[in-house]
């Protein structure tokens, strides 16, 4: 299965809200330069997440966004379910289907239950975590 680029970008922008959680309101531009990804298109991912009540934006010089929930209170799994909706479509079956309808949706359920169980698994506030461990484990230093 292959998640959409909004919840891939999504998800990569909700982590750095993350990441600076309680620091303020961050540009997107910023965050888009940083993550190298199109400031047009996280502009597009906003409008969900701000919606569903994720993040707010700030107006004027030292605005931007920021999460409106502590990264802890937040799973990917929500975040996946406001900017894709429900990623299975549930197939409904009688005694009296096909078998090849009843296996299929036998399959189906099972892997959007080990889904669900490791979207929702872990918090933003893990994510965020791990990712600031990759960047210092990533610095190089020099004498």
């Amino acid at each position: 299965m292959k998640l959409s680029t909004r919840s891939r970008y999504g998800l990569r922008l909700m982590i750095a809200l993350a990441m600076s959680y309680g620091g303020g309101p961050r540009l997107l531009k910023e965050i888009a330069d940083t993550e190298e990804l199109s400031e047009k298109y996280l502009g597009q991912l906003v409008i969900p997440l701000k919606s569903a009540g994720f993040i707010s934006a700030v107006r004027g010089a030292k605005g931007g966004y920021e999460l409106t929930r502590d990264p802890e209170e937040i799973s990917p799994l929500e975040i996946v379910n406001v900017l894709e909706g429900d990623l299975f479509t549930r197939e409904e079956h009688t005694p009296a289907s096909p078998g090849t309808l009843r296996a299929a949706s036998e399959l189906w359920e099972a892997l959007r239950r080990s889904m669900t169980e490791v979207l929702s698994s872990m918090t933003l506030g893990d994510l965020a975590r791990n990712a600031g461990k990759k960047n210092n484990d990533s610095l190089m230093y020099s004498i």
